[in-house]
């Protein structure tokens, strides 16, 4: 902003104010407080060229519906290894579909469906296979072709015994057994107890001193573990067969690993996770209460012990429940899984997982230490946290906020508000469990709710400027990001209803066909920082980039007689032309109104102005249009008259 000095209070002070540089949304300041930069009010408008307010991206169908569906409830992209892409999506239906060609065409997926009563949806692609959770239905994996769940496996039945020349005494021994898959572990087959005449530990392998076991073979077991103990339910680690071999001889060599007891969940169907995602070598996955890992390269998603994986309770009977795990770093850059929980307030906390290896004999032992953060906060809603730039963006029912270093402390993470200058409008969300967020052209992208039932709005931090858009007047469930033409990635959504994804993008103008509201509004800016000055304000201009549409200008202001009104509105709407150039028959150009699309030329800076001629104490300015095809950028903002030290108006004093 630039302005004139009171210098006297008799002579005709010229006054001139100019806006030039623009800040992003700050409901959290009220308008006299606001300034020239920041916006009061920026409905369906984004930031460019040194935070210029332009015109949103508009929104269109993507491709066609899913034939014989209502609603898609979720969808993903699918890297095949040639390097095309497909979008996976999930219907409410339980079924899914594949297209690889941008939504022209769908096929459904074959395999297994998903539980209607899922709402939200996580993917991550490994090892070939796009892996998805939704906290109702186990593990799924979509290999290119079909769609895989691993069937559990009943637990090892019918373990027994015998002595060979052992007899029977008062040591009694005490044997499980559990079947493994590739992604995990059965529970402890029935407890068989024996009695021997010797302590194991005495028991001589040369005289053939042992216990025969034998169990049932287990459909799709690859092997099977045997635990021992000579306390009943204390059963440890003792061995495990290399094969499918359905019969172990104990000789008493096998020595217990203490760090495996049988297992107490079944692991061999994979756990229901609610978010699997890829940390280091590692897949990790959340449910209520645990955190779970998976072996390293060629376990990877093999979330059994046996294979280098496991699981740990995270605040276990604390009220809080995991929500979101995925790959960051701890406070001294060291990558690390992290999780995040949410409790009743839709708060919760903030933990690391690191796994420590320690080696007994030739066993490598997985430890694993989970670190609560002091001070980070949790989420409510897990499809908002979004990883960029070094940070994670977690928004809650208080703000949004962002887990990276604290600065000027080592190897100390620190959960800061990023969000001040919008609180008020993020704390007046509702269902905040529904909101989603991506990483999309530099900007962190929220959709939300404020009528509640439904994302209905969308808001986003420019990373590039560090401001804040809010808001965009339409929603959606969630977004993903697909390859596009010419190499160029797109960003798409999933609507809050309909079987057709939608596409958001710069070369789209208006909502699916319809026009949007756009309105800028200043701060209530003051003539001078001494509150009895007036200026008798003559004219007020604007400078447009590339307007296309009907536009108004209108302004604003405390004036000496009616207080706050408007002072005077301009309409501009002659700044595009529409020309068509054909072919005539000998090969001269000629005006025509054939079927070819009109090429349309706008300005690259239009100025209009609006004479007032009235006397004010402070000015604001509205830029609006809701008209079809609209689209411009606010460049530049002024107005002009002389100052004028008037008496205090009476309605000061009273």
């Amino acid at each position: 902003m630039k302005t004139l000095a009171v210098s006297g209070r008799t002579r005709k002070i010229p006054w001139f104010l100019n806006i030039d540089e623009f800040k992003g949304s700050a409901s959290l300041l009220d308008d006299v407080i606001l300034g020239t930069k920041f916006a009061k009010e920026a409905i369906n408008l984004m930031q460019v060229q040194d935070g210029r307010w332009k015109t949103r991206w508009g929104t269109g169908y993507l491709g066609t519906g899913i034939p014989g569906e209502n609603n898609i409830v979720a969808a993903w992209p699918f890297n095949r290894s040639d390097g095309t892409q497909d979008i996976i999506a999930i219907c409410d239906s339980g079924n899914s579909y594949k297209t690889s060609n941008l939504g022209a065409t769908w096929s459904a997926i074959t395999g297994v469906t998903f539980d209607v009563t899922a709402t939200q949806y996580y993917f991550e692609q490994a090892e070939n296979q796009l892996l998805i959770s939704n906290g109702v239905d186990r593990l799924t994996r979509y290999n290119g072709t079909a769609m895989i769940r691993y069937t559990p496996m009943a637990a090892p039945a019918s373990l027994t015994g015998t002595r060979n020349v052992l007899t029977a005494g008062a040591y009694s021994q005490f044997y499980q057994v559990t079947a493994l898959n590739e992604v995990g572990e059965t529970v402890g087959s029935n407890e068989f107890t024996i009695t021997t005449n010797k302590p194991r530990n005495q028991w001589i392998q040369s005289s053939s001193e042992r216990i025969d076991l034998s169990w049932a073979a287990v459909t799709g077991a690859i092997r099977y573990q045997v635990y021992w103990s000579d306390i009943s339910g204390d059963e440890l680690l003792l061995a495990e067969t290399s094969t499918t071999t359905i019969s172990f001889q104990d000789d008493g060599s096998y020595v217990q690993n203490p760090f495996f007891s049988v297992p107490t969940e079944d692991s061999t169907g994979a756990p229901a996770f609610k978010m699997v995602s890829f940390s280091g070598s590692r897949l990790w996955g959340i449910t209520d209460e645990y955190v779970w890992w998976s072996g390293t390269d060629p376990y990877v998603g093999y979330f059994s012990d046996a294979f280098g994986g496991g699981y740990q309770p995270i605040n276990k009977g604390s009220g809080e429940k995991l929500v979101w795990v995925g790959h960051f770093r701890s406070g001294k850059g060291d990558p690390v899984a992290t999780v995040i929980t949410k409790n009743s307030k839709g708060l919760g906390s903030v933990w690391q997982v690191a796994l420590e290896a320690t080696t007994i004999a030739d066993t490598t032992i997985i430890v694993p230490n989970p670190l609560r953060l002091p001070g980070p906060i949790g989420t409510a809603a897990p499809l908002g946290v979004v990883s960029a730039n070094d940070r994670l963006y977690i928004p809650n029912s208080t703000g949004i906020f962002s887990l990276n270093n604290q600065e000027q402390v080592t190897n100390i993470l620190a959960t800061p508000e990023l969000s001040a200058n919008i609180r008020p409008d993020i704390q007046g969300l509702l269902d905040i469990e529904m909101q989603a967020g991506i990483w999309f052209d530099s900007k962190v992208i929220f959709t939300a709710s404020e009528g509640g039932g439904e994302n209905d709005i969308m808001f986003g931090l420019d990373t590039e400027r560090g401001e804040w858009f809010y808001k965009w007047t339409i929603g959606f469930k969630s977004f993903l990001e697909v390859s596009g033409d010419l190499g160029r990635n797109m960003l798409v959504a999933v609507p809050n209803s309909g079987n057709t994804l939608i596409q958001i993008s710069p070369n789209i103008k208006g909502d699916l066909g319809q026009p949007f509201y756009q309105s800028w509004i200043s701060g209530l800016i003051p003539v001078s920082e001494d509150m009895t000055v007036f200026a008798r304000l003559k004219e007020t201009e604007i400078e447009l980039g590339r307007p296309v549409g009907t536009i108004y200008f209108e302004t604003l202001g405390v004036d000496d007689k009616r207080g706050f009104s408007s002072l005077g509105t301009r309409l501009i709407t002659d700044s595009v032309s529409n020309i068509d150039f054909t072919a005539g028959l000998w090969g001269e150009y000629m005006f025509g109104d054939d079927d070819d699309v009109p090429r349309t030329f706008s300005q690259a800076s239009v100025k209009k102005g609006k004479k007032i001629r009235r006397k004010i104490n402070s000015i604001q300015f509205h830029v609006y249009s809701s008209s079809s095809d609209t689209d411009f950028t606010i460049l530049k903002l002024q107005a002009r008259g002389f100052i004028e030290k008037l008496k205090t108006p009476a309605s000061f004093f009273r």
